[in-house]
């Protein structure tokens, strides 16, 4: 053998078992998940044999370690060199993807399915296009192949939930979180998902408990953090809120959506001064998302800066035009501010700010979720802060500027319910003029729950919420309520209706005297010896005289505590008018209850000053 032959054998034989070598290394840096090292080893590799495999292995290298363009060469000489590698095609539609490219991506793992149609990883890859391009329905098909052909595939079954989504399918959406969950309960991106889908169904302490999990798992995820303060912020519970939003802020004090959230939430806590300069701070930072918009216009509005905040809203309800949503609870603030903070102005002006309102959601078609938001605004009417005049003006401005309508004929029955129940002071048979579904929407704005719609004219006046005093002692002996203006003495508690009986149960009502005032609130309580009555016979022994001093020496006690004179008075004639049978009692809810049963145990317990506030707070 010559000499030349001899030396190439050597070095053949010392390439085989270097190439042996590197490979073996390649592997355990791979496993090791020591890249840069993987990296090093597979490039000389290429240089000593220089196989499909090897340069597929280079791009993998590259492509976990952000060499985007070099893992594009590299795949595609493997599949220069080998065009029958399904996974060499796979990888470079994968890299396209990833680099959004996406029609180019998807012509080479069309490629790739044309060499193995059920091949699981190319399936999935495409799925993880669509799904990036928003093809959601496609990438469900895929992914439905996916998990069908393997079903244990864990990301799928995340992606797929991510596709649901996106389609606002949240249930089965939630269904696909669950699945991925069961198969790895510390998956935490789909935790975080969870948490999303959960708070868009608006089950917000469902949600709070996804974040929560999903912090736990990985307490830098920004993401998760602002999901949280979201939920919290939903729940009512700023200050944890406003704490989950600072703390991203801390991270990343350039994130414009913590910057947003504390804005929204400065805006429901009536701070809109500030909350305007954070919400700024947002956009300067580069926030264009349509939410931005929409509270940076529901803040000027709220500060009647009505021009600047009707441009504004135009812009954000454009944006919202083309994602196809719009949140109802953003609608009501501005309905509430609408109805809250421009009363004060001229009517015309008032008209004015309606009509463009209105205007603006009819030019992005968002006229229903406007109506449905006019509706659950009535409740405000019935709250007794708002004078009757103020509901008459609104409901007068609505029905100039809707008319004969009739996506608005169900919201101007309602409120001209509401305004003919505050002008007659409770008058409950003014319910019967609506359907059974309007009767119960308007029955929950009182707080009356679970009504019958069978009833006599006494179950009537009883379910509208009459009653005047009642005593534990006189049980057995008689109880006195009301049917409208006209007492009613029952003898015995056998012969009393089983709704007082069940109230009077329920809230401990033990030798209480109630006076309710017309505008619906329960304004004073107090026990049957203060006020001179006899709790005994349940009737009022002292002379008129005495009955007074009685009455001013408590109501001194009050205004010692905080009570007005002008409250004073309006509390002493409403009571005297009771006691004189000239008392027209009005309706009552269940939030007058809890508020009855709050008073009755200060009261009892000698909290004069919480009971003064009581008073303070709920009288006309």
């Amino acid at each position: 053998m010559e000499l030349n032959e001899q030396m190439q054998n050597y070095e053949n034989h010392d390439k085989a078992t270097r190439t042996i070598a590197l490979m073996d290394a390649y592997d355990s840096y791979i496993e090791r998940s020591e890249y840069k090292d993987a990296l090093r080893v597979v490039q000389e590799l290429v240089v000593i044999r220089g196989s499909a495999q090897d340069w597929s292995a280079l791009g993998f290298c590259q492509n976990i370690l952000g060499s985007y363009k070099e893992a594009l060469v590299s795949f595609s000489q493997a599949i220069y060199i080998d065009p029958d590698d399904i996974v060499n095609w796979t990888n470079l539609g994968g890299l396209l993807g990833e680099l959004e490219r996406y029609d180019e991506a998807l012509i080479i793992l069309d490629r790739a399915l044309e060499l193995e149609p059920d091949n699981i990883e190319t399936l999935f890859n495409k799925s993880i296009v669509l799904n990036n391009c928003g093809r959601h329905d496609e990438a469900l098909s895929f992914l439905n192949i996916v998990v069908q052909i393997q079903p244990n595939f864990q990301i799928a079954w995340r992606n797929r939930g991510l596709a649901f989504g996106s389609l606002r399918r949240y249930e089965e959406a939630l269904e696909s979180f669950e699945k991925a969950l069961l198969l790895d309960s510390n998956d935490q991106a789909a935790l975080r998902y969870q948490g999303i889908v959960l708070a868009n169904l608006s089950r917000y302490k469902q949600a709070l408990t996804s974040y929560n999990r999903a912090i736990e798992l990985n307490s830098r995820d920004l993401e998760a953090w602002l999901g949280q303060g979201i939920a919290l912020s939903n729940l009512d519970r700023y200050d944890e809120a406003l704490t989950a939003f600072d703390l991203v802020i801390e991270l990343a004090p350039d994130n414009a959506k913590a910057w947003l959230g504390r804005s929204i939430l400065l805006c429901e806590l009536e701070k809109y001064e500030e909350a305007l300069s954070v919400c700024d701070r947002s956009l300067k930072l580069g926030n264009q998302d349509a939410a931005v918009f929409l509270n940076r216009a529901k803040i000027l509005l709220a500060l009647n800066q009505w021009d600047e905040g009707i441009v504004v809203l135009d812009d954000a309800l454009n944006r919202y035009a083309c994602i196809g949503h719009l949140n109802n609870r953003d609608t009501k603030t501005i309905i509430c501010n609408l109805l809250c903070r421009t009363h004060n102005l001229e009517v015309s002006t008032w008209q004015l700010c309606t009509k463009t309102l209105l205007e603006v959601y009819e030019k992005y078609r968002f006229t229903s979720l406007l109506e449905q938001e006019l509706v659950q605004s009535i409740r405000e009417l019935l709250l007794p802060y708002f004078n009757v005049e103020i509901a008459r003006t609104w409901r007068d401005i609505w029905q100039n500027l809707v008319g004969e309508r009739l996506e608005f004929q169900a919201f101007l029955r309602l409120l001209n319910t509401a305004v003919y129940y505050r002008e007659t002071k409770g008058d409950p048979s003014i319910l019967l003029e609506l359907s059974v579904e309007e009767q119960s929407l308007f029955q929950s704005f009182l707080g009356i729950e679970n009504l019958s719609h069978q009833f006599n004219e006494a179950d009537l006046m009883w379910q509208a919420g009459y009653v005047a005093l009642t005593n534990r002692e006189l049980f057995g002996r008689g109880v006195v309520w009301f049917e409208g203006d006209n007492p009613r003495y029952i003898s015995r508690r056998d012969d009393m209706p089983i709704e007082l009986l069940n109230l009077v149960d329920e809230y401990d009502l033990d030798q209480e005297f109630l006076v309710i005032a017309p505008n619906h609130r329960i304004v004073y309580l107090m026990s049957f010896d203060q006020i001179g009555l006899d709790p005994k016979v349940g009737i009022e022994p002292n002379s008129e005289e005495e009955y007074e001093r009685e009455l001013d020496s408590i109501l001194a006690q009050l205004q010692e505590k905080g009570l007005d004179s002008a409250q004073a008075s309006s509390l002493r004639n409403m009571t005297l008018a009771y006691r004189n049978g000239e008392f027209s009692l009005s309706a009552y809810s269940q939030e007058d209850m809890e508020i009855v049963q709050i008073i009755t145990e200060e009261w009892s317990a000698g909290n004069i000053q919480v009971v003064a506030d009581l008073c303070r707070r709920y009288l006309p």
